[in-house]
C-alpha cells in the first residue's frame, strides 16, 4: 500500500514538473538564428515600360531600353507595338500632339509600371508660349508617369544610324529625367540641358547627368518609389 502511494505521488510530481523541465531543456539549446534573406536590388527599382508607337525601328527601341535600364538602375519592359492614336493627330501640320499622347499613355500604363516612355518615328509637337504647334524631339510630364520621344527630328543633317541611335538614347534619358522630377539644367554638357528643339544641343551633351543632377536624381528616385509628386510638362 505504501509502495502504491509512493508510485502515485511520483507520477503526480512528474506531471506537475513536466512543463518546467521542458522549458529548462529548451533554454539549454539556443534557438536557431533568424535568417534574413539578402535584399534583391531590383525589388525597389523603378519599373519603366518602353512603348513602341507605329513604325519605329526596333533596334532603336532595344538600344533605348538598355540605356534606360543602365542609367536609372531600372527594370525595363518593352511593350508590344501600338498604333498611334488618331485622337492625337494634328492634320494641319501632319504631326502628333504631345499633350494628347501623354494623356493617352498615362491612361494605358500597365499596373506595376512607374514610368512609360513612348517611342515614335512621326513628328511631334506641343504648345509653347504663344506658338500653338511647336515641333519638338520629346516631351514628358514633370514628375508624371509618361514621356514621348520622336525620332523624326533626330535624323537631321543625314545623321548616320549610330548618331541617330545615340541621339534617341539621350533624349529618352532626358525625358525620363523629367518624369522623375528633374528640371532643365544650365550646364551645356549635362544631359538635362534644354536643347530648345534642336539636335545640336543633344550632340553637344556628354550624354550623362552632371554631378548636381545626378545627386538630385538619387533623391527623386527615392521619393518616386515612396509616392511621387506631379507638375506640368517639359520638352526638348
Amino acid at each position: 500500500m505504501r509502495r502504491a502511494s509512493f508510485r502515485v505521488f511520483l507520477i503526480a510530481s512528474l506531471l506537475i514538473l513536466a512543463p518546467f523541465l521542458a522549458r529548462s531543456m529548451g533554454d539549454a539549446t539556443p534557438p536557431p538564428e533568424a535568417v534574413t534573406p539578402s535584399p534583391d536590388p531590383l525589388a525597389t527599382a523603378p519599373v519603366v515600360a518602353v512603348q513602341p508607337l507605329g513604325d519605329v525601328d526596333p533596334t532603336l527601341v532595344r538600344a533605348a531600353a538598355e540605356r534606360i535600364g543602365e542609367t536609372f538602375a531600372a527594370r525595363v519592359v518593352v511593350l508590344p507595338d501600338r498604333r498611334l492614336p488618331e485622337s492625337a493627330f494634328y492634320s494641319p501640320r501632319n504631326r502628333y500632339r504631345g499633350e494628347r499622347l501623354l494623356r493617352w499613355l498615362e491612361e494605358g500604363k500597365p499596373s506595376g509600371v512607374s514610368k512609360i516612355l513612348g517611342l515614335m518615328s512621326r513628328d511631334l509637337s506641343v504648345t509653347k508660349g504663344q506658338v500653338y504647334d511647336w515641333g519638338v524631339m520629346g516631351v514628358a510630364g514633370l514628375s508624371r508617369p509618361a514621356g514621348v520621344v520622336s525620332v523624326h527630328r533626330l535624323r537631321g543633317h543625314h545623321a548616320s544610324p549610330s548618331l541617330v541611335d545615340r541621339r534617341v538614347q539621350q533624349v529618352a534619358v532626358h525625358e525620363l529625367g523629367h518624369t522623375f522630377g528633374l528640371h532643365h539644367c544650365p550646364s551645356p554638357r549635362c544631359i538635362m540641358n534644354d536643347a530648345k528643339g534642336g539636335f545640336r544641343a543633344v550632340d553637344r551633351s556628354s550624354g550623362e547627368f552632371c554631378p548636381d543632377c545626378r545627386r538630385r536624381l538619387r533623391g527623386l528616385l527615392r521619393e518616386d518609389l515612396a509616392g511621387g509628386r506631379s507638375a506640368g510638362n517639359a520638352t526638348l
